[in-house]
């Protein structure tokens, strides 16, 4: 059930994925800037889709003897499950960019910059374990996730280090969007018409960036927050039992968080859905308001006057 399990959502993970993947080979259109954070995060979670259950399964099955070789597979894990933290939190920081000033840009150098550093943080945390902090060799006996890597690892590392934190962040992202709209909305009322025009316009986008944005925050914090409870459970109160099964399903939902991330990201933006029509119309309809959107932006009015 297990294996079973693993490989539908490792084949679900690919497939939604590589549509992203799909759709910005085959529409230039789709190669701005801003694109490369959706991009890096659908590389990140075929990382995950492609590579974590194989290499969960033969830590779980005890193949690999070597006790390094062992530390290096499960190594490997936590630095694609860090790499997805730092990707996602990537593409957060640039949609709040995007809600906080609606005619933030960014250059392909700035991208790839942020993009670069964080895949080298997530190397570089990710193989701490090779480095040191491991369980000792003499009680080695089974190549098995908790058997090499400390629960410690798990814990204050990944969890303290960046999976709390981005949920502070996530927090803290929601109240400042909250407030850049209670201010859009005073300042409405002293606008032109043409200028009201716009902003209505511009309010409408943001609405749908932050609408995202919660949606980021409720999908992360249910695929990985259980996950984690369990992890301090099996630290702190080492004599609680916890379920096998209970246990495997929050596993197998922290994987299903990168089968989500680009339908959330991506599969959801009108300009990915019209390019997706254009590949496979057979199974995307056209997107009506992406296809009005040209004509409808030739109406709006400069936006010298925007904000005040």
């Amino acid at each position: 059930m297990f294996l079973a399990t693993e490989c539908v959502v490792s084949f679900l993970t690919v497939v939604t994925n590589g549509l992203v993947l799909a759709a910005v080979v085959h529409n230039p259109a789709l190669r701005k800037p801003g694109n490369w954070f959706v991009v890096n995060l659908a590389v990140a979670d075929l990382f995950v889709g492609v590579l974590t259950p194989p290499l969960v399964i033969i830590s779980e099955t005890s193949v690999i003897k070597n006790f390094y070789l062992c530390i290096l597979n499960n190594s490997v894990i936590g630095a694609i499950v860090i790499n997805s933290f730092t990707s996602l939190a990537c593409l957060v920081y640039d949609r709040f960019s995007l809600v906080r000033n609606a005619f933030h840009t960014s250059t392909t150098e700035s991208v790839m910059a942020k993009l670069g550093l964080s895949w080298v943080v997530s190397l570089a945390f990710g193989m701490v374990p090779l480095m040191g902090w491991h369980n000792d060799r003499s009680e080695y006996r089974q190549c098995r996730y908790r058997e090499v890597i400390p629960l410690e690892y798990n814990v204050y590392l990944q969890m303290f280090g960046f999976f709390i934190p981005f949920l502070l962040a996530m927090l803290i992202v929601h109240t400042l969007v909250f407030r850049e709209f209670r201010k859009s909305n005073r300042l409405m009322a002293y606008k032109s018409h043409e200028t009201r025009r716009l902003v209505r316009y511009l309010t409408k986008r943001e609405k749908r960036l932050f609408e995202s944005l919660v949606l980021i925050f409720i999908l992360f914090t249910v695929c990985w927050l259980p996950h984690y409870i369990v992890t301090c459970i099996h630290l702190f109160c080492p004599e609680t039992m916890v379920n096998f099964y209970m246990e495997f399903f929050f596993v197998t939902l922290t994987h299903t968080n990168s089968v989500v991330n680009p339908v959330v990201y991506a599969l959801g933006q009108s300009e990915f859905r019209h390019a997706l029509h254009k590949l496979f119309p057979f199974l995307f309809t056209a997107d009506k308001y992406y296809q009005g959107t040209s004509s409808h932006m030739r109406q709006i009015p400069s936006c010298e006057e925007c904000w005040i």
